[in-house]
């Protein structure tokens, strides 16, 4: 006989034997019984409001009327002090804030296009928002954009004031990005006019 199935074998003798003894049943049957913490957490998890309906809420209680995809993908976008974002979900507590096309070059300016890279890179080195850009090779134009990707559970104590926390770091990354991209412009000037 192999080892392995003997030694099944004779742990389910035992087990039954243990099950036996009024004494140990509860014990035995405590030990192979879910915990009492993943029960509650799988009801948890039924429980919880999906991520989408989440952010509507939070949303129209900051007076913001999101909009769904036309095109079916599991984002929204609403318009905040001006701006328009994507709420990207999916089924977990996950959620990524997209703001788009916020800054603008020609990709024909070289001058420019070298100071924004500088600035881009600058601001990712201290920022919670991600900045990249995007090239438009129809238009010759780079496009700014910045995301960030956050936990956004219901059992936040003040999910409104969470999101408007979230959305006023985009205001700051672009905020210090134009400071930067100011500042670079000056000093290319200025080694252009000593040379």
């Amino acid at each position: 006989m192999d080892l392995l199935l003997f030694i099944t074998l004779l742990l389910s003798d035992v087990l039954i034997l243990l099950l036996a003894i009024p004494q140990l049943r509860e014990k035995v049957v405590s030990l192979f019984a879910p915990k009492k913490e993943e029960n509650a957490k799988s009801q948890q998890d039924q429980k919880r409001t999906p991520t989408k309906e989440l952010i509507i809420r939070t949303l129209k209680q900051m007076n913001v009327n999101p909009q769904e995809d036309e095109n079916g993908n599991s984002r929204l976008l609403g318009e905040y002090q001006g701006q328009y974002f994507w709420f990207i979900y999916n089924e977990s507590i996950v959620m990524t804030i997209y703001y788009p096309s916020w800054y603008e070059v020609s990709l024909l300016d070289i001058n420019k296009f070298s100071c924004l890279t500088k600035a881009i890179n600058t601001l990712n080195s201290y920022s919670s928002v991600t900045t990249h850009y995007i090239i438009d090779k129809e238009e010759d134009t780079v496009r700014v954009n910045s995301d960030r990707t956050v936990i956004f559970p219901e059992t936040l104590p003040d999910l409104s004031n969470y999101m408007e926390y979230l959305l006023h770091d985009f205001f700051d990354a672009r905020n210090r990005f134009t400071a930067e991209m100011e500042r670079l412009m000056v000093q290319q000037q200025s080694l252009k006019e000593k040379n």
